[in-house]
């Protein structure tokens, strides 16, 4: 009986441990992640480094939609595409050293 038990037990248990994120986790993350491209977006403005595109976009809700239908890996690899950006731009410099 046990190990009829731990047949059907086990791979629910499996299953659940490869589910994404919690839909709160990743709201957070993209939060986080429309704030720093806007940041990053003004910066671009301010300082003319003259960069285009959506990456460069004002719209938060842009960026913050983007986030949702991406995988954290994309949006950490846009982050820090803008960050290198900026620096390049700007001489190394960050806005108060986050990113």
């Amino acid at each position: 009986m046990l190990s009829r038990l731990l047949g059907i037990a086990c791979p629910c248990i499996l299953l659940a441990s490869t589910q994404p994120a919690p839909a709160a986790s990743h709201w957070a993350f993209c939060n986080e992640y429309a704030n720093q491209a806007v940041i990053s977006a003004s910066m671009n403005m301010s300082h003319g480094c003259g960069f285009t595109g959506s990456r460069w976009g004002l719209d938060y809700r842009v960026h913050f939609n983007w986030c949702m239908s991406a995988s954290n890996d994309d949006a950490m690899s846009e982050r820090m595409l803008r960050k290198q950006g900026i620096q390049a731009c700007h001489g190394g410099a960050t806005h108060n050293g986050q990113w």
